[in-house]
């Protein structure tokens, strides 16, 4: 590789997403299963070589927060964690990488938890499979209020957004899309107080870099 032999021992990550072009329109592509099926393959090249990846999952070539969108973004999501892809970039991109949006990335965000859920599969332990339990209970008794219910409720996702409602609970509460969710969220998470900033000297720093890389653009 060109860094190992410009610096050797530098450390590197493989850049496995390789955006296909739509033949029609000679435009880039982040989502088509072509696209993905190439990170697939990268990605194990890279763990053959040891290397730690960079791809991308998540995203949409839609133009809009559309049906396209949802199933474009969850279908990269899945896949691209499906690979074994180190660091997952571009969460919450649409139109091809050219736009981001403050709700995809909301949405994304509940969606990884689904994701990593079903990444972790099914436990088959004394513990899962829960016989004493389930024999302490007996026909007809219930388990909601017993201890071994309270230890493993959290281990199922409990999504803020999806909804999974029965119909006149979803109607009573006013029977809202998902992009209506998501909107009335991400206003409240834009509004509240950030739980993170950068210290006045890294912004100062990053300030200057912009600038720097600003002037040397307009020099030409």
């Amino acid at each position: 590789m060109i860094a190992e032999l410009a610096k050797p021992g530098a450390p590197y990550v493989y850049g496995v997403a390789q955006g296909a072009m739509n033949a029609r329109t000679a435009h880039v592509v982040y989502s088509g299963p072509e696209e993905m099926a190439v990170q697939q393959a990268s990605a194990d090249l890279a763990r053959f070589y040891g290397l730690p990846t960079f791809g991308y999952g998540g995203c949409s070539d839609s133009l809009m927060l559309d049906d396209q969108w949802a199933f474009e973004a969850g279908m990269t999501l899945l896949t691209a964690a499906q690979a074994g892809v180190t660091l997952l970039h571009d969460i919450g991109y649409v139109a091809s990488g050219t736009a981001s949006s403050y709700e995809s990335v909301v949405v994304m965000d509940e969606l990884v938890s689904w994701v990593k859920a079903y990444l972790d599969g099914v436990t088959i332990d004394t513990d899962a499979l829960a016989v004493d339990e389930i024999a302490a209970v007996g026909p007809g008794g219930t388990h909601l209020t017993r201890r071994y219910t309270r230890r493993h409720v959290r281990d199922y996702v409990m999504p803020q957004l999806i909804s999974q409602d029965q119909y006149d609970a979803w109607a009573a509460a006013g029977g809202s899309t998902l992009l209506e969710r998501t909107a009335r969220k991400t206003r409240e998470l834009r509004e509240s107080e950030r739980a993170y900033r950068l210290e006045p000297d890294a912004l100062r720093q990053l300030d200057e870099l912009v600038e720097k890389a600003r002037r040397e653009r307009e020099a030409g």
